[in-house]
């Protein structure tokens, strides 16, 4: 019975310890940045896409050993100066999918 509650509390434990290191601030260099600035296609018209006029910019970041394209959007079409290609910006890397 020891032996069963110590392998789920180690496994609780290395399961917990992986989560707290998805959450940690890191440092991330910009590799390329795509301007998307008519926005999303909202709708076609035939084969005429209708765009939302709403820019959004595809981000390819370098974390470590890998790559991540992320996608920000701004309905006012701000763009940080800090973000130019070759800069480094802190991240962290919530859920999957999400930084």
């Amino acid at each position: 019975m020891k032996r069963i509650v110590v392998a789920l509390l180690l496994l609780f434990l290395s399961a917990s310890a992986g989560f707290a290191t998805t959450h940690e601030v890191t440092t991330a260099k910009i590799l390329a940045v795509k301007a998307h600035e008519h926005g999303r296609i909202a709708y076609w018209e035939g084969r005429v896409p209708i765009f939302d006029d709403y820019p959004f910019y595809d981000i390819t970041l370098a974390v470590g050993q890998k790559k991540y394209v992320v996608r920000y959007e701004s309905p006012t079409g701000y763009y940080p100066s800090g973000w130019k290609v070759g800069s480094e910006v802190k991240v962290r890397q919530k859920d999957k999918g999400t930084m």
